[in-house]
């Protein structure tokens, strides 16, 4: 992990760990969903896909919005909360603000998502060539940041909550409690 610069700051996180906690995040929605059908939890989805098929969507607008929906609450919340999805804590980064180093809250974690949730949305097609086009600016961006997170002033940065915070059966810190700027 890297260690902080003299002023406190940390390098930003490497883009292939961005890119894979997102896609275990998707992953883990797509799974949890598939269970929630089985199980027959989600029974708007099979009652509605053939009732409702916008264009360009078709018979996969259902889907789609439900997949949405359910990652916009797994991001939302998590971020808003601990900075944090289970698979960025798994990959070891976490998004904080850019003037602090406090997990987010809920109006940034709002603004943080609304952008790639709306491309989520799209056709097929048309969420690849947005994701692309959001993630392009972190390719160059010294800090890594994407459309999004200078929309929202955050930053991914490295960050091992076993290491900071310890297990997470022992985390017992309360929700406005500040976490440590040590990143040892």
């Amino acid at each position: 992990m890297k260690q902080p610069s003299e002023d406190g700051s940390i390098g930003p996180a490497a883009l292939w760990r961005r890119v894979l906690a997102r896609g275990i995040d998707y992953l883990a929605i797509f799974w949890l969903l598939f269970a929630l059908d089985v199980i027959g939890v989600t029974f708007w989805v099979a009652k509605y896909t053939d009732r409702v098929t916008p264009t360009p969507w078709g018979s996969s607008f259902v889907v789609i919005t439900t997949l949405a929906g359910f990652y916009a609450v797994l991001e939302v919340v998590y971020v808003a909360k601990r900075g944090q999805t289970p698979a960025k804590e798994l990959l070891k980064i976490r998004v904080v603000r850019v003037d602090r180093v406090d997990p987010p809250g809920w109006q940034t974690a709002l603004q943080r998502w609304w952008l790639p949730g709306l491309a989520f949305a799209l056709p097929w097609w048309g969420a690849l060539a947005a994701f692309a086009a959001l993630g392009l600016p972190a390719t160059v961006d010294p800090q890594r940041r994407t459309l999004y997170d200078r929309l929202s002033h955050t930053v991914v940065v490295p960050y091992d909550a076993k290491k900071v915070e310890g297990p997470i059966a022992t985390r017992r810190r309360s929700v406005n409690e500040p976490v440590s700027r040590e990143m040892t």
